[in-house]
């Protein structure tokens, strides 16, 4: 069985490896993944989706799945009150948590190395990738990234921090992401299928910066996160 997991880098857009993705028998895609104009690049299937806690990305219809990933904290979601419940129409049974792999000073993992991790445990090796850049280039946590993802709208939450700060700021050790990833290359565990996005400092200064946008589910609402108190999001 052949299987890959999609990330949303904008390196994708320097190739268009879309009709080769769909080729695979299982695609794996993660939190607000585009298809709709991005065919060329990021290709139309999707079997299992994987998603993180940000409440910030909208609710998505489980039906369409064979599985859904989710962090274990998904449940909290329908205690706060500035969260939703991310999946729709799904059987829980169908709902599988994400993997941790537990290496130093790496305690907030990112959904797609979670995901990697999950494809391994579940499917075997090899996984192929596509979509990592790890938002900065050479492992320098303190590089901007004006256009994280190869979409442009990003929610709020997420349009502030990556227009504001260096990468440092988002929490994650991506640096360190990367050199597990490139650890389960060499041991023929991951196959990338760009592996110039995850060893070159490639130039993405072509790109438009990401532009923020208000999800249909949060117009109105009151804004989370403790900084945000007594805030609500444009309707």
């Amino acid at each position: 069985m052949r299987v890959i997991v999609i990330g949303n880098a904008p390196t994708v857009l320097l190739k268009e490896l879309g009709s080769e993705i769909d080729k695979f028998d299982k695609v794996i895609r993660m939190n607000h993944y585009h298809i709709e104009g991005y065919e060329k690049p990021v290709g139309t299937k999707t079997n299992i989706y994987a998603r993180s806690h940000n409440p910030e990305y909208p609710p998505s219809d489980g039906s369409k799945y064979e599985e859904v990933w989710l962090r274990p904290e998904w449940k909290m979601w329908n205690v706060k009150p500035w969260f939703h419940v991310p999946i729709i129409n799904m059987d829980e049974s169908n709902i599988i948590p994400l993997t941790r792999k537990n290496f130093k000073n790496n305690k907030t993992q990112t959904t797609g190395f979670r995901a990697i991790m999950t494809a391994l445990k579940k499917f075997g090796s090899p996984v192929h990738v596509l979509g990592f850049n790890f938002f900065n280039q050479h492992g320098n946590m303190g590089s901007p990234c004006p256009r994280p993802h190869y979409y442009l709208d990003e929610p709020p939450n997420m349009y502030q921090i990556w227009k504001s700060s260096t990468v440092k700021a988002y929490a994650h050790r991506f640096d360190l992401e990367r050199t597990e990833v490139q650890k389960l290359i060499d041991k023929k565990d991951v196959i990338p299928m760009f592996p110039e996005e995850i060893y070159d400092n490639l130039d993405l200064s072509h790109l438009d910066s990401c532009r923020e946008y208000t999800p249909d589910h949060l117009k109105g609402k009151a804004k989370f996160g403790k900084k945000n108190v007594g805030k609500f999001y444009d309707k």
